[in-house]
């Protein structure tokens, strides 16, 4: 399960963006030679990344080929920025960390504002 999970979301977020046109791209993980592969329009595809999307252009220059966010915050400007500079994006969806829901029980308990 946790592989099919990280399949979708990879293919999911891939699929976004193509380099310099608009058709999707076939993305798989494949599983050879006791090792997991990413495939990106039928070729290895190996993520050089950072996380956020403040630098996009900076990424490209240094050699850079994928983004990470942590929301879905101006995701249309973040995919249009990454497709003009032939970068893949993984969209983050925020998911409330058990941390913060147990702080926020614990004071709604508490009836601390």
């Amino acid at each position: 399960m946790k592989h099919f999970l990280i399949l979708f979301f990879l293919s999911f977020a891939f699929n976004f963006v193509n380099g310099q046109n608009n058709k999707p791209v076939k993305v798989e993980l494949i599983y050879k030679n006791n090792s997991w592969q990413l495939i990106r329009d039928g070729k290895p595809y190996f993520i050089k990344g950072a996380g956020g999307s403040s630098y996009i252009d900076r990424l490209k220059n240094y050699g850079g080929n994928s983004i990470r966010t942590w929301s879905l915050d101006n995701a249309q400007e973040v995919l249009d920025e990454a497709q003009k500079n032939g970068i893949t994006v993984m969209l983050g969806l925020w998911v409330q960390c058990e941390r913060h829901v147990l702080i926020m029980m614990t004071k709604w308990l508490l009836n601390i504002n």
